[in-house]
């Protein structure tokens, strides 16, 4: 991939004002992965804050390591922000090829089916990060400090989103690949994260629901 971009180094101005340009990049893969991003910090944010309260004392180890963990999460996730356009522009460089003669043709359709693997790999990546996201809030929620289990439901939700939008790009790459086998499988391992870490996703914002409103 010869084109790099630096999305996630931009203020929130400055990829705001991107995204809402007519350019194709940064796009839904992007815009999830920062959703994700966002969602995941404020996991760090309710651990470091539960942390601190004095009823928690002694647990310092688990916390640290939850923040470790959501702050990895995040890192790749930041990535993926410039991963997606990369590889949508990978991609693009393939339909941009010369189609003329049966031969450029040929040369054509091949380079695209091999790029759409990268296309695919890349929100496909994202969507494995949400859902160790989405499994760290569940262990989250039953750990932290009341002050900030509403920030949970909130983090997790944002996951959840990104989860679904990043499974889009998968999905709208994935039907344009000929090899029905790869196809297939592509869309099955989507489907499934969705359905399995989504319920997830729906068991720690229900619970935090049901928390908040039992104790009011």
């Amino acid at each position: 991939m010869k084109e790099t971009y630096s999305f996630r180094q931009k203020t929130i101005d400055e990829f705001i004002k991107e995204l809402e340009s007519k350019s194709a990049v940064p796009g839904g893969g992007g815009a999830a992965a920062l959703c994700g991003a966002v969602g995941i910090a404020l996991s760090s944010m309710v651990c470091r804050v539960t942390q601190s309260k004095a009823e928690f004392e002694g647990s310092e180890d688990e916390y640290e390591q939850m923040i470790r963990e959501s702050e990895k999460l995040g890192d790749i996730l930041l990535y993926e922000i410039d991963g997606d356009a990369e590889a949508f522009e990978f991609l693009m460089e393939a339909y941009r090829m010369p189609k003329t003669t049966a031969e450029e043709k040929k040369i054509r359709s091949l380079l695209i089916q091999d790029r759409l693997v990268c296309a695919i790999e890349a929100p496909l990546r994202t969507m494995h990060a949400l859902c160790d996201t989405i499994m760290l809030f569940s262990r989250v929620q039953s750990k932290c400090s009341r002050q900030v289990i509403s920030d949970v439901a909130v983090g997790v939700e944002l996951c959840k989103a990104a989860l679904k939008g990043s499974s889009m790009n998968v999905f709208i790459n994935a039907m344009l690949m000929k090899n029905e086998q790869k196809r297939t499988s592509y869309i099955t391992e989507a489907e499934y994260m969705i359905t399995k870490y989504g319920a997830v996703a729906d068991s720690v914002y229900a619970d935090v629901k049901r928390s908040i409103i039992a104790d009011s």
